[in-house]
């Protein structure tokens, strides 16, 4: 657990993990140089099963860093000083392990500064051909404070030092990319507390988005966007088309910047390519032109499951839901595995009804 300036809400923290029905942990608290009550707080706690550790402010990834280094249990699990576990969640999530996988997590509730339920956040497990996408669109699909690993999965794994916000997700990301399996129990045993103090509201932008620009930075643009037939066509040809397609994903994701230099990247290439009209239309896409685009894309004489894809998503803007329908399956037939228009098509199908077959949903 780091600590840094948690006083109104570190008691209740820290109570939540000694009453565990799992009884058999121990406790690392690094109070990573609080200027607040947090110090008198985790005094007052007389628990064999805490190990206190104080130092200079250095960040969270560092603290997270210098607990797992003094880590001597068989898994791990962080908790922020703000949130709260839920009584079984120790129990429940190091059960799953006798069956030999390397992670266990569970769904999230989110609270507010004065303990009122305001969301829910479902995980979900992965396939690993599909990490890099989703890291890429979203995020992590695992909900971060919620984790339990093995301490052999971790290795010489350490969080990034350079990350204010995100080293939590990168974390993930790199043990999901290790591990061989997981298992998602559909719980909410973690509780995370959103307030206003929450790094995650650092409005910087390059702070808040450079997990994602290192992460695109450590990758071959083939692995971020491997829907390009990379064994046709010329690489700037390729290059060109795989840079729109991650300009808009980036758009997508609010990384505006990031994502106005890719697009205007593959413009500036285009002039004489094959798939000029299709970068075109990603563009207009991105403009929020949806009938602009249309227009460059029924331009395309041969339609591969890129213009395909990409004429649904037009469609769909436009309300032409139905004619989108089927432009989304012809990219399935031309290319089966290829991720986005299966998310599109489970997009426009949960519009008018979201079914969880899990009735408790709709209790109240």
């Amino acid at each position: 657990m780091p600590v840094y300036n948690s006083a109104p809400y570190l008691k209740e923290s820290i109570q939540s993990v000694l009453n565990q029905s799992e009884q058999d942990f121990e406790l690392i608290v690094i109070n990573d140089g609080s200027t607040d009550a947090s110090e008198n707080i985790i005094s007052n706690f007389n628990d064999p099963r805490i190990r206190y550790f104080k130092q200079k402010n250095l960040g969270a990834a560092n603290a997270r860093n210098k607990a797992l280094e003094m880590a001597r249990g068989d898994f791990i699990a962080f908790q922020d000083s703000d949130d709260i576990s839920m009584p079984n969640r120790f129990s429940s999530l190091k059960e799953q392990f006798k069956k030999g996988v390397d992670i266990v997590h569970s769904d999230m509730m989110l609270i507010d500064q004065n303990n009122y339920p305001i969301g829910y956040w479902h995980a979900r497990n992965i396939d690993k051909s599909n990490l890099n996408r989703f890291f890429l669109k979203i995020g992590t699909p695992i909900n971060g404070g919620s984790v339990m690993f093995r301490r052999q999965l971790v290795g010489d794994l350490k969080y990034d030092l350079s990350l204010q916000i995100g080293e939590d997700t990168n974390f993930i990301y790199e043990l999901l990319k290790i591990c061989e399996s997981s298992i998602h129990i559909p719980e909410p045993l973690y509780i995370y507390r959103k307030h206003l103090t929450n790094t995650t509201n650092q409005g910087n932008y390059d702070v808040l988005y450079l997990h994602v620009q290192k992460f695109i930075q450590n990758h071959d643009i083939k692995e971020l966007v491997p829907e390009v037939d990379w064994n046709r066509n010329d690489d700037n040809e390729n290059e060109a088309t795989a840079s729109a397609i991650l300009a808009l994903l980036l758009f997508n994701r609010g990384m505006y910047i990031d994502g106005e230099k890719h697009i205007l990247s593959a413009i500036n290439r285009s002039e004489n390519l094959k798939s000029k009209h299709l970068i075109y239309a990603i563009a207009k896409l991105i403009n929020g032109k949806p009938d602009e685009a249309l227009e460059y894309l029924y331009a395309v004489d041969k339609k591969n499951h890129l213009v395909e894809n990409y004429i649904g998503e037009a469609l769909v803007y436009l309300g032409e839901i139905e004619l989108a329908y089927h432009h989304f399956l012809s990219a399935l037939k031309i290319k089966p595995d290829y991720i986005e228009p299966i998310d599109n098509l489970k997009a426009i199908s949960s519009r008018n009804s979201f079914n969880m077959l899990d009735r408790n949903w709709i209790k109240f």
